[in-house]
């Protein structure tokens, strides 16, 4: 297994480590469960509302990026149009999103969250964040920021440059 460390202009090697079978497993497992415990505390939240993850993951990268075409979804999320019409009827219909026509192509629609789906958005990180600063305040800064270089680390070359497109106007938070 190879380790890095982020930079400024993506990621280096740093120094190399073989796991084990069982070492493996136990960091799997805690991402599972950790993962799990996280996600559980959101779903508490959106079934409130009568929404789910499906939900969620649409509102999350329109949050991050306003204005996205159902092209743009389909790639940020890895889904088909198929797969997330159903979705974002419901987002539409409930008053989460709205759409505009294309300036240049009026067939195009580009999706924003309204205020309704900006309250949604929140409340739900407000619901999640309990958890994180719990976790933030045991380990402490050093550990929170391995936590980050961790999970940038394990992301696949595809899934991390939807990550850091999806997050390219900002800075991570606290920098």
């Amino acid at each position: 297994m190879t380790t890095f460390a982020t930079t400024g202009t993506g990621m280096k090697e740093k120094s190399k480590k073989m796991l084990t079978d069982e070492e493996a497993y136990w960091y799997y497992s805690l991402f599972f469960f950790g993962y799990g415990s996280l996600i559980r505390e959101g779903d508490k939240y959106l079934e409130n509302h009568n929404l789910g993850r499906a939900h969620i993951r649409v509102i999350l990268v329109l949050r991050q990026r306003p204005g996205s075409t159902l092209s743009d979804l389909c790639h940020f999320l890895s889904v088909s149009q198929q797969a997330i019409s159903r979705t974002l009827k419901q987002l539409s219909m409930g008053g989460y999103i709205s759409q505009e026509e294309g300036s240049t192509d009026r067939r195009q629609r580009h999706l924003y969250l309204t205020e309704k789906g900006e309250e949604i958005c929140f409340g739900l990180m407000r619901a999640q964040k309990v958890l994180l600063q719990k976790a933030f305040d045991k380990v402490g800064p050093p550990y929170s920021e391995g936590l980050s270089k961790m999970l940038i680390a394990v992301m696949q070359d595809d899934e991390y440059e939807k990550f850091r497109t999806v997050w390219s106007d900002q800075t991570p938070p606290g920098n």
